[in-house]
């Protein structure tokens, strides 16, 4: 699913002309449906969508996706965080780093979370 969203992100962000002269650009629908992925999406979607915007490379995005950081959902803050750090913004390693140590150590064995803090020891 990771890759298909990323192949429809790529092949509409690539194409930055309007088919028509008074159509949206194909970029433009393409981040339509990214914001609203984010806003009706159940947690996996919200994911993907945030994982998205940081592949844009589009700065101006930031503010957005640090409203993720203070997430309940563990993947979701994950996903925030290393698209903040896909955009070159500090504060994603930083929070990558947080929810690491702050993984549950009592968690089942193949929690991700729980994973990279094993990996980050």
């Amino acid at each position: 699913m990771r890759l298909l969203i990323s192949l429809f992100l790529a092949v509409y962000c690539s194409l930055s002309y309007a088919q028509k002269e008074n159509e949206l650009s194909l970029p433009k629908k393409a981040l339509e449906v990214i914001v609203k992925n984010l806003k009706e999406g159940d947690s996996l979607v919200k994911a993907y969508a945030i994982e998205s915007l940081g592949e844009t490379g589009n700065k101006r995005i930031v503010p957005v996706i640090k409203k993720y950081l203070k997430d309940q959902n563990g993947y979701i803050k994950v996903s925030a965080g290393w698209a903040l750090w896909k955009l070159s913004d500090p504060q994603g390693l930083e929070s990558l780093y947080e929810v690491i140590e702050n993984a549950p150590s009592q968690s089942p064995v193949n929690d991700p979370l729980v994973e990279l803090k094993n990996i980050a020891e």
